[in-house]
């Protein structure tokens, strides 16, 4: 089992939940609305700094990463708005 982690702008949700859907993966985190900094600066959801990130955390069976990391990344080049999304895959020692 692996754990990833991905970070997106926040406006892309609803996106990020399909590919999840796509691929099974029903168990997750989502941290809907947090401040962060990407390549185009702070996004903190003011007027200062707008926009918000997101971030997704779920358990995926190892025989799933590979292909659902390939359709984040699809997504990520699919469009220069979406190039923000970031993903890790870090591997699980135990889960309860």
């Amino acid at each position: 089992m692996k754990w990833v982690h991905i970070t997106f702008r926040q406006e892309f949700s609803e996106a990020v939940g399909y590919i999840l859907e796509r691929h099974g993966i029903r168990d997750y985190v989502l941290y809907p609305m947090v401040q962060g900094r990407d390549a185009d600066g702070k996004h903190e959801g003011g007027k200062i700094f707008p926009g918000s990130m997101a971030v997704v955390q779920a358990l995926v069976e190892d025989d799933e990463t590979e292909i659902f990391m390939e359709e984040l990344l699809s997504f990520r080049d699919e469009k220069p708005s979406h190039g923000h999304l970031r993903a890790v895959v870090v591997g699980v020692e135990k889960s309860l």
